[in-house]
Protein backbone atom coordinates (compact mmCIF):
# COMPACT_ATOMS: atom_id res chain seq x y z
CA UNK A 1 0.00 0.00 0.00
CA UNK A 2 1.32 3.63 -0.88
CA UNK A 3 0.99 6.86 0.48
CA UNK A 4 2.33 10.43 -0.24
CA UNK A 5 3.26 12.98 2.44
CA UNK A 6 4.35 16.78 1.26
CA UNK A 7 6.86 18.27 3.55
CA UNK A 8 5.70 21.72 4.69
CA UNK A 9 7.88 24.02 2.36
CA UNK A 10 7.98 26.76 -0.01
CA UNK A 11 8.38 24.11 -2.33
CA UNK A 12 6.68 21.03 -1.41
CA UNK A 13 8.70 17.68 -1.61
CA UNK A 14 6.66 14.48 -1.63
CA UNK A 15 7.92 11.43 0.26
CA UNK A 16 6.72 8.11 -1.07
CA UNK A 17 5.59 5.76 2.52
CA UNK A 18 5.66 2.05 1.72
CA UNK A 19 3.44 0.56 4.20
CA UNK A 20 3.46 -2.99 4.81
CA UNK A 21 0.01 -4.29 3.76
CA UNK A 22 -1.93 -6.52 5.73
CA UNK A 23 -0.50 -10.27 5.52
CA UNK A 24 -4.63 -11.69 4.44
CA UNK A 25 -5.19 -8.98 2.42
CA UNK A 26 -2.81 -9.64 -0.85
CA UNK A 27 -1.21 -12.52 -2.74
CA UNK A 28 2.73 -13.01 -2.25
CA UNK A 29 4.30 -11.20 -5.77
CA UNK A 30 4.71 -13.46 -8.66
CA UNK A 31 7.92 -14.51 -9.86
CA UNK A 32 9.06 -14.30 -12.84
CA UNK A 33 11.93 -16.63 -14.33
CA UNK A 34 13.25 -18.18 -17.28
CA UNK A 35 12.18 -15.33 -19.51
CA UNK A 36 12.98 -15.29 -22.86
CA UNK A 37 12.77 -12.88 -26.25
CA UNK A 38 15.23 -14.64 -28.67
CA UNK A 39 12.69 -15.72 -30.95
CA UNK A 40 11.36 -12.43 -32.91
CA UNK A 41 8.26 -10.80 -32.01
CA UNK A 42 7.86 -13.41 -28.86
CA UNK A 43 8.68 -12.82 -25.00
CA UNK A 44 8.26 -16.32 -23.16
CA UNK A 45 8.61 -17.15 -19.99
CA UNK A 46 7.83 -18.75 -16.37
CA UNK A 47 5.41 -17.75 -13.53
CA UNK A 48 5.42 -18.75 -9.79
CA UNK A 49 2.69 -17.33 -7.88
CA UNK A 50 2.45 -19.67 -4.84
CA UNK A 51 -1.14 -19.35 -3.33
CA UNK A 52 -2.38 -17.45 -6.05
CA UNK A 53 -3.03 -19.08 -9.30
CA UNK A 54 -4.61 -16.28 -11.10
CA UNK A 55 -2.34 -13.85 -12.97
CA UNK A 56 -2.99 -11.19 -15.45
CA UNK A 57 0.65 -10.45 -17.48
CA UNK A 58 1.41 -6.98 -19.34
CA UNK A 59 3.80 -5.89 -21.32
CA UNK A 60 4.82 -2.21 -20.17
CA UNK A 61 6.66 0.54 -22.07
CA UNK A 62 5.40 3.37 -22.42
CA UNK A 63 2.01 2.22 -23.09
CA UNK A 64 0.56 -0.95 -21.24
CA UNK A 65 -1.38 -3.71 -23.76
CA UNK A 66 -4.34 -5.44 -23.57
CA UNK A 67 -3.79 -7.81 -20.21
CA UNK A 68 -3.40 -11.66 -20.52
CA UNK A 69 -5.28 -13.31 -18.32
CA UNK A 70 -3.41 -16.43 -17.55
CA UNK A 71 -5.01 -19.12 -14.43
CA UNK A 72 -2.30 -21.24 -13.40
CA UNK A 73 -1.67 -25.51 -12.92
CA UNK A 74 -0.97 -25.24 -9.01
CA UNK A 75 1.68 -22.72 -8.27
CA UNK A 76 3.35 -22.18 -11.63
CA UNK A 77 2.62 -21.86 -15.74
CA UNK A 78 4.41 -20.81 -18.55
CA UNK A 79 3.42 -17.95 -20.86
CA UNK A 80 4.11 -16.52 -24.53
CA UNK A 81 3.11 -13.32 -25.39
CA UNK A 82 3.91 -10.95 -29.09
CA UNK A 83 6.27 -7.86 -28.47
CA UNK A 84 5.74 -6.47 -31.95
CA UNK A 85 5.92 -2.93 -31.80
CA UNK A 86 8.28 -2.40 -28.79
CA UNK A 87 12.22 -2.14 -28.95
CA UNK A 88 14.72 -1.36 -25.88
CA UNK A 89 13.84 -1.88 -22.62
CA UNK A 90 10.59 -3.52 -22.15
CA UNK A 91 8.65 -5.07 -18.30
CA UNK A 92 6.61 -8.09 -18.47
CA UNK A 93 4.26 -6.42 -15.59
CA UNK A 94 2.46 -9.48 -13.93
CA UNK A 95 -0.07 -9.46 -10.78
CA UNK A 96 -1.59 -12.05 -8.94
CA UNK A 97 -5.06 -12.35 -7.12
CA UNK A 98 -6.51 -14.71 -5.05
CA UNK A 99 -10.12 -15.27 -7.32
CA UNK A 100 -10.70 -15.49 -10.25
CA UNK A 101 -12.32 -11.99 -10.19
CA UNK A 102 -9.55 -10.30 -11.74
CA UNK A 103 -11.18 -6.98 -11.86
CA UNK A 104 -12.18 -6.77 -8.38
CA UNK A 105 -8.56 -7.27 -6.95
CA UNK A 106 -7.96 -3.90 -5.81
CA UNK A 107 -4.90 -4.87 -3.34
CA UNK A 108 -2.93 -6.74 -6.06
CA UNK A 109 0.91 -7.11 -5.56
CA UNK A 110 2.83 -6.75 -8.54
CA UNK A 111 6.19 -7.67 -10.32
CA UNK A 112 8.01 -6.83 -13.24
CA UNK A 113 10.78 -8.57 -15.26
CA UNK A 114 12.83 -6.71 -18.30
CA UNK A 115 13.87 -7.97 -21.59
CA UNK A 116 14.82 -6.51 -24.83
CA UNK A 117 12.52 -7.36 -27.96
CA UNK A 118 13.89 -8.78 -30.62
CA UNK A 119 12.59 -7.56 -34.53
CA UNK A 120 13.05 -8.95 -38.15
CA UNK A 121 14.54 -6.22 -40.85
CA UNK A 122 12.23 -5.96 -44.05
CA UNK A 123 13.45 -5.83 -47.20
CA UNK A 124 12.17 -2.38 -48.30
CA UNK A 125 13.18 -1.07 -51.84
CA UNK A 126 11.88 2.67 -52.14
CA UNK A 127 10.39 4.39 -55.51
CA UNK A 128 13.40 5.74 -56.96
CA UNK A 129 12.23 9.13 -58.18
CA UNK A 130 11.89 11.36 -55.33
CA UNK A 131 10.74 14.39 -56.90
CA UNK A 132 6.76 13.39 -57.53
CA UNK A 133 4.99 15.39 -59.79
CA UNK A 134 1.36 15.66 -61.08
CA UNK A 135 -0.22 12.04 -61.71
CA UNK A 136 2.64 10.22 -59.79
CA UNK A 137 2.96 8.99 -56.28
CA UNK A 138 5.75 8.02 -54.06
CA UNK A 139 5.57 4.43 -53.33
CA UNK A 140 7.34 1.26 -50.91
CA UNK A 141 7.86 -2.36 -52.00
CA UNK A 142 8.35 -4.50 -48.82
CA UNK A 143 8.79 -8.34 -48.17
CA UNK A 144 8.10 -8.70 -44.12
CA UNK A 145 8.86 -12.06 -42.46
CA UNK A 146 7.93 -10.17 -38.99
CA UNK A 147 4.46 -10.18 -37.28
CA UNK A 148 2.24 -6.88 -36.19
CA UNK A 149 1.18 -4.19 -38.50
CA UNK A 150 3.83 -2.36 -40.84
CA UNK A 151 2.88 1.66 -41.09
CA UNK A 152 4.40 4.33 -42.63
CA UNK A 153 4.59 7.76 -40.68
CA UNK A 154 5.01 11.00 -42.78
CA UNK A 155 6.24 14.30 -41.69
CA UNK A 156 6.15 16.81 -44.30
CA UNK A 157 7.00 20.70 -44.38
CA UNK A 158 4.63 22.90 -46.54
CA UNK A 159 5.13 26.44 -46.58
CA UNK A 160 7.94 26.33 -43.88
CA UNK A 161 4.69 25.11 -41.47
CA UNK A 162 5.71 20.90 -40.37
CA UNK A 163 3.41 18.72 -40.05
CA UNK A 164 2.44 14.73 -39.24
CA UNK A 165 0.16 12.76 -41.31
CA UNK A 166 -1.70 9.78 -40.01
CA UNK A 167 0.15 6.57 -40.08
CA UNK A 168 -0.62 4.65 -42.96
CA UNK A 169 -0.56 0.88 -43.10
CA UNK A 170 1.98 -0.58 -45.36
CA UNK A 171 1.27 -3.72 -47.25
CA UNK A 172 3.84 -6.46 -45.83
CA UNK A 173 4.26 -8.21 -48.78
CA UNK A 174 3.82 -5.79 -51.45
CA UNK A 175 4.05 -2.36 -53.16
CA UNK A 176 2.15 0.45 -51.48
CA UNK A 177 1.13 3.98 -52.77
CA UNK A 178 1.05 6.52 -51.05
CA UNK A 179 -1.28 10.10 -51.38
CA UNK A 180 0.74 12.31 -49.45
CA UNK A 181 0.26 16.23 -49.24
CA UNK A 182 2.28 18.82 -51.08
CA UNK A 183 5.80 19.48 -49.41
CA UNK A 184 8.93 18.02 -48.04
CA UNK A 185 8.00 14.54 -46.86
CA UNK A 186 10.43 12.53 -44.98
CA UNK A 187 8.55 9.00 -44.56
CA UNK A 188 9.34 6.10 -41.69
CA UNK A 189 8.29 2.69 -41.73
CA UNK A 190 7.31 1.59 -38.24
CA UNK A 191 6.33 -1.93 -36.47
CA UNK A 192 2.84 -1.50 -34.55
CA UNK A 193 1.57 -4.03 -31.95
CA UNK A 194 -1.83 -5.74 -34.05
CA UNK A 195 -3.71 -5.20 -30.90
CA UNK A 196 -2.31 -1.58 -29.74
CA UNK A 197 -1.71 0.22 -33.07
CA UNK A 198 -0.71 3.44 -31.17
CA UNK A 199 2.33 0.94 -30.16
CA UNK A 200 4.83 1.75 -32.92
CA UNK A 201 8.83 1.71 -32.81
CA UNK A 202 11.43 2.33 -35.73
CA UNK A 203 12.36 -0.34 -37.58
CA UNK A 204 16.20 -1.67 -37.25
CA UNK A 205 17.95 -0.44 -39.15
CA UNK A 206 15.70 2.57 -39.33
CA UNK A 207 13.79 2.75 -42.59
CA UNK A 208 13.55 7.04 -43.83
CA UNK A 209 12.92 8.20 -47.22
CA UNK A 210 12.83 11.49 -48.11
CA UNK A 211 10.80 12.95 -51.54
CA UNK A 212 10.11 16.13 -52.55
CA UNK A 213 5.99 16.37 -53.30
CA UNK A 214 4.38 18.75 -56.00
CA UNK A 215 1.41 17.44 -57.65
CA UNK A 216 -0.34 20.82 -57.68
CA UNK A 217 0.61 23.22 -59.94
CA UNK A 218 -0.10 26.29 -57.92
CA UNK A 219 -1.22 29.25 -60.48
CA UNK A 220 -1.77 33.29 -59.75
CA UNK A 221 -2.68 36.02 -61.75
CA UNK A 222 -2.74 39.93 -61.92
CA UNK A 223 -6.57 41.32 -61.80
CA UNK A 224 -7.25 42.33 -65.33
CA UNK A 225 -7.91 45.69 -65.96
CA UNK A 226 -10.92 47.22 -67.39
CA UNK A 227 -10.98 48.04 -71.13
CA UNK A 228 -12.17 51.86 -71.96
CA UNK A 229 -11.66 54.91 -74.60
CA UNK A 230 -8.39 55.50 -72.85
CA UNK A 231 -6.76 51.52 -72.48
CA UNK A 232 -7.92 49.70 -75.88
CA UNK A 233 -6.00 46.79 -74.43
CA UNK A 234 -5.35 44.41 -71.44
CA UNK A 235 -2.77 42.45 -70.53
CA UNK A 236 -2.65 39.07 -68.55
CA UNK A 237 0.10 38.20 -66.32
CA UNK A 238 0.50 34.34 -64.99
CA UNK A 239 2.81 33.25 -62.59
CA UNK A 240 3.37 29.47 -61.45
CA UNK A 241 5.36 27.78 -58.96
CA UNK A 242 7.30 25.64 -61.26
CA UNK A 243 10.76 26.45 -63.39
CA UNK A 244 10.95 25.15 -66.93
CA UNK A 245 9.11 25.88 -70.20
CA UNK A 246 5.31 26.18 -71.03
CA UNK A 247 2.94 25.67 -73.60
CA UNK A 248 -0.76 27.69 -73.38
CA UNK A 249 -3.44 28.25 -75.53
CA UNK A 250 -6.21 31.13 -74.58
CA UNK A 251 -9.78 32.12 -75.73
CA UNK A 252 -12.17 34.47 -74.78
CA UNK A 253 -15.49 33.23 -73.71
CA UNK A 254 -19.20 35.14 -73.08
CA UNK A 255 -21.22 33.43 -71.17
CA UNK A 256 -19.72 30.44 -71.58
CA UNK A 257 -19.73 30.64 -75.47
CA UNK A 258 -15.81 30.88 -77.34
CA UNK A 259 -15.46 33.70 -79.23
CA UNK A 260 -12.74 33.02 -82.10
CA UNK A 261 -10.99 36.18 -81.86
CA UNK A 262 -8.75 37.52 -79.92
CA UNK A 263 -7.29 34.21 -79.14
CA UNK A 264 -3.58 33.03 -78.95
CA UNK A 265 -1.20 30.07 -78.58
CA UNK A 266 2.59 29.72 -77.82
CA UNK A 267 4.75 26.67 -77.08
CA UNK A 268 7.89 25.85 -76.05
CA UNK A 269 8.16 29.30 -74.05
CA UNK A 270 10.46 30.04 -71.25
CA UNK A 271 9.59 30.85 -67.76
CA UNK A 272 11.36 33.31 -65.72
CA UNK A 273 13.59 32.62 -62.96
CA UNK A 274 10.11 33.62 -60.61
CA UNK A 275 7.86 30.72 -62.68
CA UNK A 276 6.14 33.16 -64.29
CA UNK A 277 4.69 33.24 -68.15
CA UNK A 278 5.76 36.20 -70.56
CA UNK A 279 2.62 38.91 -70.35
CA UNK A 280 -0.05 37.96 -72.37
CA UNK A 281 -1.57 41.22 -74.59
CA UNK A 282 -5.56 41.12 -75.43
CA UNK A 283 -6.59 43.59 -77.96
CA UNK A 284 -9.83 44.84 -77.10
CA UNK A 285 -10.74 46.73 -79.78
CA UNK A 286 -13.80 44.83 -81.24
CA UNK A 287 -15.29 44.14 -78.34
CA UNK A 288 -18.13 46.44 -78.30
CA UNK A 289 -20.48 44.73 -75.91
CA UNK A 290 -20.09 46.61 -72.78
CA UNK A 291 -22.93 45.05 -70.58
CA UNK A 292 -21.45 41.58 -70.38
CA UNK A 293 -18.33 39.28 -68.77
CA UNK A 294 -15.74 38.16 -70.91
CA UNK A 295 -13.28 35.19 -69.10
CA UNK A 296 -9.98 34.66 -70.66
CA UNK A 297 -9.85 30.89 -70.81
CA UNK A 298 -6.50 29.15 -71.19
CA UNK A 299 -4.88 25.84 -71.21
CA UNK A 300 -1.67 25.54 -69.67
CA UNK A 301 0.92 22.98 -69.57
CA UNK A 302 4.31 23.38 -67.95
CA UNK A 303 7.40 21.32 -68.37
CA UNK A 304 9.41 20.98 -65.28
CA UNK A 305 12.90 19.76 -65.37
CA UNK A 306 12.56 17.65 -62.29
CA UNK A 307 9.39 17.18 -61.49
CA UNK A 308 7.92 16.65 -65.28
CA UNK A 309 4.84 17.96 -67.40
CA UNK A 310 1.87 19.47 -65.40
CA UNK A 311 -1.39 20.43 -66.87
CA UNK A 312 -4.36 22.91 -65.74
CA UNK A 313 -6.84 25.36 -67.09
CA UNK A 314 -6.60 29.38 -66.40
CA UNK A 315 -9.90 31.21 -66.20
CA UNK A 316 -9.73 34.66 -64.98
CA UNK A 317 -12.63 37.50 -66.43
CA UNK A 318 -12.67 41.33 -67.24
CA UNK A 319 -15.92 43.87 -67.90
CA UNK A 320 -16.00 46.42 -70.35
CA UNK A 321 -17.08 49.54 -68.66
CA UNK A 322 -18.86 52.41 -70.71
CA UNK A 323 -16.44 55.17 -71.46
CA UNK A 324 -16.89 57.31 -68.51
CA UNK A 325 -14.96 57.86 -65.23
CA UNK A 326 -15.85 59.34 -61.97
CA UNK A 327 -14.72 61.17 -59.04
CA UNK A 328 -14.19 58.89 -56.01
CA UNK A 329 -12.35 60.03 -52.67
CA UNK A 330 -14.46 58.16 -50.71
CA UNK A 331 -11.97 56.37 -47.75
CA UNK A 332 -12.79 52.24 -47.12
CA UNK A 333 -15.00 51.86 -44.08
CA UNK A 334 -12.23 50.10 -41.92
CA UNK A 335 -12.13 51.09 -38.35
CA UNK A 336 -9.97 48.31 -37.22
CA UNK A 337 -7.25 45.45 -37.82
CA UNK A 338 -6.21 42.29 -36.11
CA UNK A 339 -3.89 40.12 -36.93
CA UNK A 340 -4.19 36.11 -36.37
CA UNK A 341 -1.93 33.00 -37.43
CA UNK A 342 -2.82 31.93 -40.49
CA UNK A 343 -4.37 28.71 -38.39
CA UNK A 344 -5.29 29.91 -34.84
CA UNK A 345 -7.31 32.45 -33.47
CA UNK A 346 -4.73 34.16 -31.19
CA UNK A 347 -4.02 37.72 -31.52
CA UNK A 348 -0.57 38.56 -32.39
CA UNK A 349 1.45 41.35 -33.00
CA UNK A 350 4.57 40.73 -34.40
CA UNK A 351 5.51 37.67 -37.18
CA UNK A 352 8.88 36.18 -37.72
CA UNK A 353 9.50 34.93 -41.21
CA UNK A 354 12.61 34.03 -40.90
CA UNK A 355 11.72 31.56 -38.38
CA UNK A 356 7.92 30.52 -38.91
CA UNK A 357 6.90 28.17 -36.42
CA UNK A 358 3.49 27.78 -33.87
CA UNK A 359 5.48 29.68 -31.42
CA UNK A 360 6.81 32.52 -33.45
CA UNK A 361 4.61 32.72 -36.47
CA UNK A 362 6.15 33.89 -39.89
CA UNK A 363 3.39 35.49 -41.42
CA UNK A 364 -0.37 37.01 -40.42
CA UNK A 365 -4.05 36.89 -41.24
CA UNK A 366 -5.45 40.55 -41.38
CA UNK A 367 -8.79 40.40 -39.96
CA UNK A 368 -10.92 44.11 -40.13
CA UNK A 369 -14.01 44.95 -38.92
CA UNK A 370 -15.48 45.81 -42.33
CA UNK A 371 -15.34 44.26 -46.57
CA UNK A 372 -15.00 47.86 -47.64
CA UNK A 373 -12.48 47.29 -49.70
CA UNK A 374 -10.42 45.63 -52.25
CA UNK A 375 -6.73 44.84 -50.72
CA UNK A 376 -4.62 45.04 -48.18
CA UNK A 377 -1.28 47.49 -48.08
CA UNK A 378 2.11 47.31 -46.42
CA UNK A 379 4.09 50.42 -45.46
CA UNK A 380 7.36 51.38 -43.90
CA UNK A 381 7.85 53.34 -41.43
CA UNK A 382 8.42 56.23 -44.22
CA UNK A 383 4.95 55.46 -45.47
CA UNK A 384 6.70 53.24 -48.61
CA UNK A 385 4.56 50.74 -49.98
CA UNK A 386 6.12 47.16 -49.76
CA UNK A 387 3.42 44.91 -50.26
CA UNK A 388 -0.10 45.31 -51.87
CA UNK A 389 -2.34 42.25 -51.81
CA UNK A 390 -5.64 42.24 -53.17
CA UNK A 391 -8.46 40.96 -51.44
CA UNK A 392 -11.04 42.10 -48.67
CA UNK A 393 -11.13 38.19 -46.93
CA UNK A 394 -8.14 35.83 -45.94
CA UNK A 395 -5.09 38.40 -47.26
CA UNK A 396 -2.31 36.90 -45.71
CA UNK A 397 1.21 38.32 -45.38
CA UNK A 398 4.51 36.68 -44.87
CA UNK A 399 6.69 39.85 -44.11
CA UNK A 400 8.10 40.08 -47.51
CA UNK A 401 8.13 42.79 -49.96
CA UNK A 402 6.67 42.30 -53.23
CA UNK A 403 9.74 40.71 -54.60
CA UNK A 404 9.69 38.05 -51.99
CA UNK A 405 12.40 39.12 -50.08
CA UNK A 406 11.87 39.21 -46.15
CA UNK A 407 11.97 43.00 -45.21
CA UNK A 408 13.40 44.39 -42.23
CA UNK A 409 13.12 43.74 -38.65
CA UNK A 410 10.41 46.70 -37.36
CA UNK A 411 6.95 47.80 -37.09
CA UNK A 412 5.14 48.17 -40.34
CA UNK A 413 1.73 50.07 -41.36
CA UNK A 414 -1.28 48.31 -42.58
CA UNK A 415 -4.29 50.22 -44.41
CA UNK A 416 -6.83 48.84 -46.50
CA UNK A 417 -7.77 50.39 -49.47
CA UNK A 418 -10.75 50.15 -52.53
CA UNK A 419 -10.82 49.89 -56.06
CA UNK A 420 -10.09 53.76 -56.84
CA UNK A 421 -7.16 53.42 -54.84
CA UNK A 422 -8.12 55.17 -51.42
CA UNK A 423 -6.54 53.92 -48.25
CA UNK A 424 -8.59 53.49 -45.03
CA UNK A 425 -7.88 56.01 -42.24
CA UNK A 426 -7.55 53.22 -39.55
CA UNK A 427 -3.48 52.04 -39.52
CA UNK A 428 -3.03 48.62 -38.12
CA UNK A 429 0.52 48.42 -36.45
CA UNK A 430 2.75 44.92 -36.95
CA UNK A 431 6.20 44.29 -36.11
CA UNK A 432 8.61 42.19 -37.92
CA UNK A 433 11.21 39.88 -36.54
CA UNK A 434 13.75 39.18 -39.18
CA UNK A 435 15.84 37.18 -37.02
CA UNK A 436 16.91 33.72 -37.25
CA UNK A 437 16.32 30.46 -34.79
CA UNK A 438 19.82 29.02 -34.06
CA UNK A 439 20.44 26.12 -31.54
CA UNK A 440 22.52 26.39 -28.44
CA UNK A 441 23.59 24.52 -25.23
CA UNK A 442 24.23 26.34 -21.95
CA UNK A 443 26.09 24.00 -19.32
CA UNK A 444 26.42 24.72 -15.95
CA UNK A 445 28.21 23.01 -12.64
CA UNK A 446 27.10 23.41 -9.03
CA UNK A 447 28.46 22.21 -5.98
CA UNK A 448 26.05 20.01 -4.44
CA UNK A 449 25.31 21.72 -0.54
CA UNK A 450 25.49 25.24 -2.42
CA UNK A 451 22.56 24.31 -5.16
CA UNK A 452 20.59 22.87 -1.60
CA UNK A 453 16.81 24.32 -1.64
CA UNK A 454 14.87 21.89 0.40
CA UNK A 455 15.82 19.08 2.35
CA UNK A 456 13.71 16.00 4.28
CA UNK A 457 16.14 13.84 6.66
CA UNK A 458 14.37 10.62 8.30
CA UNK A 459 14.61 10.38 12.00
CA UNK A 460 16.93 7.89 11.40
CA UNK A 461 18.93 9.38 8.98
CA UNK A 462 21.73 12.21 8.38
CA UNK A 463 22.31 14.48 5.56
CA UNK A 464 26.39 15.12 5.80
CA UNK A 465 28.05 18.10 4.51
CA UNK A 466 30.56 17.77 3.08
CA UNK A 467 30.26 14.28 3.08
CA UNK A 468 32.29 11.78 4.22
CA UNK A 469 34.95 11.94 1.35
CA UNK A 470 35.55 15.61 2.40
CA UNK A 471 34.84 16.87 -1.13
CA UNK A 472 34.21 21.04 -0.61
CA UNK A 473 30.35 21.60 -1.07
CA UNK A 474 29.64 18.33 -1.33
CA UNK A 475 26.51 15.79 0.05
CA UNK A 476 26.31 12.86 1.85
CA UNK A 477 23.13 10.96 2.22
CA UNK A 478 23.31 8.52 4.51
CA UNK A 479 20.57 6.62 5.33
CA UNK A 480 19.74 4.58 9.29
CA UNK A 481 22.65 5.73 10.79
CA UNK A 482 21.00 6.67 14.36
CA UNK A 483 18.38 3.59 14.13
CA UNK A 484 17.74 0.92 11.72
CA UNK A 485 14.07 1.47 10.87
CA UNK A 486 13.37 1.09 7.22
CA UNK A 487 10.48 2.91 6.20
CA UNK A 488 10.75 5.99 4.06
CA UNK A 489 9.34 8.68 6.45
CA UNK A 490 12.20 6.89 9.20
CA UNK A 491 15.15 5.84 6.55
CA UNK A 492 15.08 8.74 3.72
CA UNK A 493 17.10 11.42 2.99
CA UNK A 494 15.78 13.79 0.63
CA UNK A 495 16.70 17.33 -1.25
CA UNK A 496 15.75 19.37 -4.06
CA UNK A 497 18.44 21.63 -5.37
CA UNK A 498 17.53 24.42 -8.19
CA UNK A 499 19.55 26.89 -10.09
CA UNK A 500 18.52 29.61 -12.43
CA UNK A 501 18.44 29.39 -16.28
CA UNK A 502 19.62 31.54 -18.77
CA UNK A 503 16.87 33.46 -20.38
CA UNK A 504 16.16 32.01 -24.13
CA UNK A 505 13.55 31.83 -26.94
CA UNK A 506 12.91 28.39 -26.22
CA UNK A 507 13.58 26.04 -24.05
CA UNK A 508 14.55 21.96 -25.93
CA UNK A 509 16.31 19.97 -23.92
CA UNK A 510 17.22 19.51 -19.92
CA UNK A 511 19.25 17.28 -18.76
CA UNK A 512 20.91 16.50 -15.29
CA UNK A 513 24.15 14.73 -14.32
CA UNK A 514 25.79 14.51 -11.51
CA UNK A 515 29.42 13.40 -10.11
CA UNK A 516 29.28 10.94 -6.80
CA UNK A 517 28.65 7.42 -5.91
CA UNK A 518 28.08 5.12 -3.26
CA UNK A 519 30.14 6.09 0.01
CA UNK A 520 33.10 4.08 1.08
CA UNK A 521 31.52 2.61 4.00
CA UNK A 522 28.60 1.00 2.07
CA UNK A 523 30.07 0.55 -1.28
CA UNK A 524 26.50 -1.07 -3.22
CA UNK A 525 24.52 1.77 -2.18
CA UNK A 526 21.77 3.34 -4.83
CA UNK A 527 20.35 6.51 -4.95
CA UNK A 528 17.84 8.50 -7.23
CA UNK A 529 17.36 11.54 -8.90
CA UNK A 530 14.19 13.14 -10.57
CA UNK A 531 12.94 16.16 -12.04
CA UNK A 532 10.49 18.89 -11.07
CA UNK A 533 7.96 20.75 -13.13
CA UNK A 534 6.36 23.97 -12.89
CA UNK A 535 3.00 22.56 -11.47
CA UNK A 536 4.94 21.61 -8.86
CA UNK A 537 4.96 18.03 -9.67
CA UNK A 538 7.97 15.61 -9.17
CA UNK A 539 8.75 13.24 -12.39
CA UNK A 540 9.62 9.58 -11.60
CA UNK A 541 12.33 8.35 -10.46
CA UNK A 542 16.15 7.07 -11.87
CA UNK A 543 18.37 5.17 -10.59
CA UNK A 544 21.82 5.82 -9.80
CA UNK A 545 24.59 3.22 -10.10
CA UNK A 546 27.26 2.56 -6.87
CA UNK A 547 30.10 3.38 -8.70
CA UNK A 548 32.63 6.75 -8.32
CA UNK A 549 32.20 8.73 -11.20
CA UNK A 550 29.84 11.06 -13.46
CA UNK A 551 26.69 9.39 -13.35
CA UNK A 552 23.59 10.38 -16.70
CA UNK A 553 20.65 11.82 -14.58
CA UNK A 554 17.26 12.68 -15.71
CA UNK A 555 16.68 14.63 -19.13
CA UNK A 556 14.00 16.11 -20.83
CA UNK A 557 13.42 17.02 -24.62
CA UNK A 558 10.38 18.11 -26.62
CA UNK A 559 7.47 20.31 -25.93
CA UNK A 560 7.08 18.89 -22.40
CA UNK A 561 10.87 20.89 -21.78
CA UNK A 562 9.41 24.45 -21.66
CA UNK A 563 6.98 23.22 -18.39
CA UNK A 564 9.74 22.20 -16.21
CA UNK A 565 10.81 26.02 -15.99
CA UNK A 566 9.07 28.39 -14.00
CA UNK A 567 8.60 31.93 -15.49
CA UNK A 568 11.30 33.25 -13.56
CA UNK A 569 13.60 30.47 -15.16
CA UNK A 570 13.82 28.26 -11.99
CA UNK A 571 14.47 25.27 -12.46
CA UNK A 572 14.19 22.34 -9.67
CA UNK A 573 15.76 18.58 -9.43
CA UNK A 574 15.81 16.11 -6.41
CA UNK A 575 18.27 13.60 -4.83
CA UNK A 576 17.06 10.93 -2.14
CA UNK A 577 17.87 7.29 -1.32
CA UNK A 578 16.73 5.30 1.71
CA UNK A 579 16.84 1.76 3.49
CA UNK A 580 20.85 1.85 4.45
CA UNK A 581 21.75 3.45 1.51
CA UNK A 582 24.58 5.72 1.41
CA UNK A 583 25.67 7.90 -0.90
CA UNK A 584 28.06 10.74 -1.56
CA UNK A 585 27.39 13.60 -4.22
CA UNK A 586 29.66 16.11 -5.06
CA UNK A 587 28.33 18.44 -7.65
CA UNK A 588 25.67 18.46 -10.60
CA UNK A 589 26.02 19.14 -14.29
CA UNK A 590 23.00 21.20 -15.82
CA UNK A 591 22.72 21.31 -19.61
CA UNK A 592 20.17 23.03 -21.61
CA UNK A 593 19.83 23.11 -25.09
CA UNK A 594 17.47 26.04 -26.39
CA UNK A 595 16.59 28.33 -29.14
CA UNK A 596 17.89 31.62 -29.73
CA UNK A 597 17.23 34.54 -32.15
CA UNK A 598 20.20 36.18 -33.86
Amino acid sequence: MKKFLCAAFALSICIVLWLAPAADAVAAPPVVTDLNSSTPGHVTGTITSPGAPFIRIRLYQNTLVWPVELTLSGDAGTFDLPTWGYSGATHVYTTACTTSDLTTCSDEVASAATFVPVDVAPQVTWSADTFIGQGESPSVTVEDSGGGVLTASMYSTYDGILTNTPNTTVDQHGTTAFAFPDGSTDIHLLRCDAANPNKCTELSPSQIHHYEIHRTLAVSWVPLTAISTTRPTTTLRIDTDRAGSYDIDWHLEVAGQPLAEPSGSLVGQPLDGNGALAPIVIDGTALTDETVSYVVVAQLAVHDPVYGTYSREVTTGFVQPRPTFVVDRTRPAVTSFVFRPPLSNAVITTIYPNVNMSDRPGMARVWTDSADYVGIAVKNATGTRVRAMPGNDNVIWNGKNASGVVVPSGTYYVVAYDVAGNESAAVGHLKVDARHRVVRTWTRTVKAAPSLVEKYVGRCSTLRRPSARGWAGSLGFYANTRCSRQTWNASAVSTMHGIYLPSVDRYLGISVDLYGGAAKARPHSYAGIRLYNAKGQWLSWHGLEPYLGRHHGLSSSGPYTPVLVYPDRAFYWGMATDAGGRYDVARFIVTVRYYALV
